[in-house]
């Protein structure tokens, strides 16, 4: 029993690499620009901050299968952390939550 419950534990923990996604980097987001997979940045920023004004301190492109996305953190005026993710295809905001 124990064996099988240890197997089964480390079979997720190998796998969970695949569900995080992939970060790129700045080169790889302006080569999917530029070959227009994606949205421009700029135009990805301010869908963002339409969503939940602000500051953004930190953006980051992730990679999930055939989907991109970029995650952002803004600080708002009452300098709270809010993390958004936007499609990088569509420019939808997908999420959006205060950072603890």
């Amino acid at each position: 029993m124990k064996t099988t419950l240890i197997a089964s534990l480390v079979s997720v923990l190998a796998c969970s690499h695949v569900l995080a996604g992939t970060d790129l980097s700045p080169a790889q987001a302006k080569q999917l620009e530029e070959q227009g997979i994606i949205k421009p940045l700029a135009v990805l920023q301010a869908q963002a901050l339409k969503t939940k004004p602000g500051e953004i301190i930190r953006s980051e492109l992730e990679q999930d299968n055939s989907r991109y996305e970029y995650e952002f953190t803004i600080i708002d005026a009452q300098k709270a952390y809010w993390e958004l993710e936007v499609n990088a295809q569509t420019g939808a905001v997908t999420k959006m939550e205060l950072d603890d």
